[in-house]
């Protein structure tokens, strides 16, 4: 029998469970709590209070051989989800890790980064979603584990091991499951599919609000989230269940919440029974992570992130380098072996030495050239993002569907990573009519997200508040082909004799030509609306 430790720490507290792993996977609470934390206004290291804290946990548990688990915090956790080209288990670390260091912005060259891969795609390809911390953050991470002093530490995102309560999946079901752990200063949401964390987020709820509040805004986060989860799931994936975690006295407010404006069936899963002893004294939604994390433990399983142990290529041996270790330690022993070496690491700090003097002028060199090589990249980058406005207003235009329950306030433009990013601002009678204008503008060129979805009321009508960027990809002028075809259409339309009724070809064509000719984009765009940000 071994025991286990889960922490996890916001601003306001340090939660702690202290658990038992008993045979066959049991696992018993022994004890259970939460420190208050107190801002350090001067302070040398950030998160002492919370460094403090925890030893005096260890101290007064006495668990120096257990094993700690870390649960950091969602919002300390830079991600970024990407493919990567065909390879093997065995490459894939070096590969992620140099492609996360050009989409993650905040970690250094010595940040730890650890990956959950997706299955591979027909072409050998797959999906990777890259995490890792602030370098502030992870020296935090450090002193932690350096201040428990326990035998084994690992340091996982919180909401990741909240996927033990979601049930296992078949090989065939193509579906995900929404796992939902609401506390009294926080809620985790998690999306899971195959036991794999497709997308997680921590909301942080304001101090002195009642239950049913908190229940609203947390019901209106869960829609926005299985609203805008599209462009991280495959084709044809859709989550078909919810899983409220909690004791039925924590989540009947949020399940009343919910019937009705979600169309999943959701379940309900108590903490307590998955572990032994007694628990009713802490609050389940609240210490329902920590709970998972030791329950993902005590059954061996992988963490899906594991910021202190990330997945490295494995070491390779050869026979051959087997040979030499061994040939070079009988010449050490020898009797010339130690002249030899000497002799060696006296000629390569030489070379060293010579090598210092001629870098100087190198290194100063670099360093004056340094803002014209600068001022180069800015501007190739510039050239390189020229895009045809004219065009692809237009084509924006023609693609957006007609409906009368759309109002669009603002549409701004601005240069991106890859193109180009519209953000236009609006109000929508109901998440259908927002969802239509999405999938009618979309393309290879074109990729929509809703970041901003939130719900408001004018006098007895409810109406929503959306801001939706639109990821536009460079392209040529002869691929903007949508006013081609309305021009198309239209020469059809009066190919006939002035006066004379169309021919059966003529109405054959009408029949036949694009939705999105017959429906000219009528949406109502108040005076405000602007395009900025953009180049000609």
């Amino acid at each position: 029998m071994s025991k286990l430790l889960a922490v996890s720490w916001n601003s306001q507290s340090l939660r702690y469970v202290l658990a038992e792993n008993r045979k066959r996977d049991a696992v018993k609470v022994l004890a259970a709590g939460e420190k208050p934390l107190t801002e350090t206004v001067h302070s040398d290291s950030p998160g002492s209070d919370v460094v403090q804290r925890l030893s005096e946990v260890t101290d007064e548990l006495k668990v120096g051989r257990a094993k700690l688990i870390l649960c950091v915090n969602r919002g300390c956790v830079d991600s970024a989800r990407f493919t990567v080209p065909p390879a093997t288990d065995a490459e894939l670390p070096t590969i992620v890790v140099n492609l996360a260091r050009r989409q993650l912005s905040g970690p250094g060259e010595e940040a730890s980064i650890d990956f959950v891969s997706f299955p591979q795609l027909d072409d050998g390809s797959r999906q990777v979603n890259a995490m890792a911390m602030a370098p502030t953050d992870e020296q935090l991470i450090h002193n932690l584990a350096e201040a428990a002093g326990c035998a084994k530490t690992s340091a996982v995102v919180v909401t990741h091991p909240l996927r033990v309560f979601a049930s296992d999946q078949q090989e065939t079901d193509q579906s995900a499951v929404l796992v939902v752990s609401m506390g009294p200063q926080s809620a985790h949401l998690l999306v899971v599919r195959h036991q794999r964390p497709v997308l997680s987020r921590t909301l942080s709820l304001a101090r002195g609000e009642g239950r049913e509040a908190e229940a609203r805004f947390v019901t209106g986060e869960i829609q926005r989230t299985i609203l805008t989860i599209g462009d991280r799931l495959e084709r044809g994936v859709e989550i078909n269940k919810a899983v409220l975690v909690g004791s039925p006295l924590e989540t009947e407010i949020l399940a009343s919440q919910l019937d009705g404006r979600i169309d999943l069936p959701v379940s309900h899963v108590s903490a307590s029974d998955f572990v032994e002893g007694d628990i009713t004294d802490i609050q389940q939604g609240a210490y329902a992570p920590l709970i998972a994390a030791l329950l993902e433990t005590a059954s061996d399983a992988t963490p899906a992130i594991d910021f202190l142990n990330p997945r490295r290529p494995p070491v390779s041996t050869s026979r051959r380098n087997q040979w030499l270790a061994v040939a070079t330690l009988l010449v050490m022993v020898g009797g010339g072996g130690w002249y030899y070496t000497n002799s060696l690491f006296a000629e390569q700090r030489k070379e060293i030495a010579e090598l210092k003097i001629q870098l100087e002028p190198i290194t100063e060199s670099l360093r004056n050239t340094a803002p014209l090589i600068r001022q180069a990249a800015g501007l190739g980058r510039w050239e390189r993002s020229r895009m045809n406005w004219l065009d692809e207003i237009r084509d924006i235009t023609v693609r957006m569907p007609s409906s009368p329950e759309l109002s669009v306030r603002q549409f701004a433009a601005t240069p991106a990573r890859t193109g180009f990013a519209v953000t236009f601002q609006g109000t929508s009678r109901s998440p259908e009519a927002h969802r239509a204008m999405e999938i009618g503008i979309q393309d290879r060129y074109h990729t929509t997200r809703t970041p901003s979805f939130s719900e408001s009321r004018k006098g007895k009508d409810v109406v929503w508040n959306f801001r939706t960027t639109l990821q536009i990809l460079q392209r040529e002028n002869k691929d903007y082909t949508a006013h081609r075809r309305l021009n198309l259409l239209r020469n059809s339309q009066g190919s006939g004799p002035s006066g004379s009724p169309q021919s059966k070809t003529t109405e054959h064509a009408e029949q036949k030509r694009s939705p999105l000719a017959e429906k000219p984009f009528r949406t109502r765009v108040t005076p405000d609306s602007g395009l900025g940000g953009s180049q000609s």
